[in-house]
């Protein structure tokens, strides 16, 4: 009966084997600044190139500055910083506001760091919607064209959540309308899809139109 019972569970025990995904740490140095040391990345061996991070557009993209790569102290403002951006709202007279700031002066590679899905600090004040948090980011030089890894910018993100005071202020710092996400959209496409008009008005006021397709498209909604 024990023998039986061991023979039936075999095809299982070489599944899971197989095909689950294995987990192991590994040493690695950061980029950018070695002085950092080494740190502890967990990967997933079978598949190790999405534990790769290149953001597309190469010389649109950010450098691997994932959050898991950088020293505890940087790790540890970095969630500082997305607990304060949850909690909102931040403004420039708030207390909140001037902790997030004098995080951003103690570490300034927060401008540059980016979570496992290869957003920055700027895609999560969008998300949150935090307006005078996204103009102090950009006012302080953080990359606004960087694409995640759904190929998103911060101005793709901007629209597809329809936040008007976003799209706004990225393309008056100069965000590019036509970069393109995963999907082929760029910031007039997605516009266009989603029917935001408010937003396709934004785009025609702020960015000139490249393309005679894009503006017949846009004349059809």
């Amino acid at each position: 009966m024990m023998e039986a019972s061991r023979v039936s569970i075999m095809p299982f025990l070489v599944y899971f084997l197989c095909f689950s995904e294995v987990k192991a740490k590994i040493i690695i140095a950061p980029f950018g600044d070695q002085n950092h040391g080494t740190e502890q990345v967990t990967l997933t061996e079978s598949s190790p190139k999405e534990n790769t991070y290149q953001s597309p557009g190469s010389d649109l993209a950010i450098p691997d500055y994932r959050v898991s790569r950088w020293d505890k102290s940087t790790q540890k403002a970095w969630w500082r910083c997305i607990h304060i951006l949850q909690h909102g709202p931040c403004k420039g007279d708030d207390e909140t506001f001037q902790l997030l700031n004098s995080l951003l002066e103690q570490h300034p590679a927060l401008l540059q760091l980016a979570d496992d899905r290869g957003q920055t600090l700027l895609f999560h004040a969008i998300n949150w919607r935090q307006t005078d948090v996204i103009a102090h980011l950009l006012s302080l030089g953080c990359p606004y064209d960087c694409q995640d890894r759904k190929h998103n910018t911060a101005l793709l993100l901007a629209i597809k959540k329809e936040f008007t005071e976003a799209v706004v202020l990225l393309l008056a710092y100069g965000a590019d309308p036509y970069i393109c996400n995963g999907r082929g959209f760029n910031a007039y496409q997605l516009a266009c899809t989603l029917k935001h008009p408010n937003i396709i008005a934004i785009l025609l006021r702020m960015a000139p139109i490249k393309s005679d397709d894009l503006t017949q498209r846009i004349e059809s909604i």
